[in-house]
């Protein structure tokens, strides 16, 4: 079904884009990349701009533990939440009666 698959594609994409935020931060934290690389600095504006409105609520709620953000991490729970649980069951019938 094409909504289901719609569905599935964008949270996927939302998942990957948490983590490349993630994995990017290490890398410019432990100076792997220079974040004065044209391309380091597009990739964070991008995954910064795409990712702080769902992280920034999660934020206010949870604590940060010194130096270390949850907040993505309970992103990808909610999302991996959404992918197996919340989203099929919400297309299961209707791909019934099709």
């Amino acid at each position: 079904m094409l909504s289901f698959d719609l569905v599935e594609y964008f949270l996927w994409l939302a998942q990957t884009i948490v983590l490349v935020r993630v994995v990017l931060s290490w890398l410019v934290a432990y100076n792997v990349v220079n974040n004065s690389s044209d391309i380091v600095r597009g990739l964070s504006n991008i995954t910064f701009q795409l990712t702080e409105p769902l992280l920034a609520p999660l934020r206010r709620i949870i604590p940060m533990l010194g130096p270390i953000d949850l907040s993505p991490l309970v992103l990808l729970m909610i999302i991996n939440l959404l992918r197996s649980i919340v989203v099929p069951d919400l297309f299961l019938p209707l791909m019934h009666y099709s």
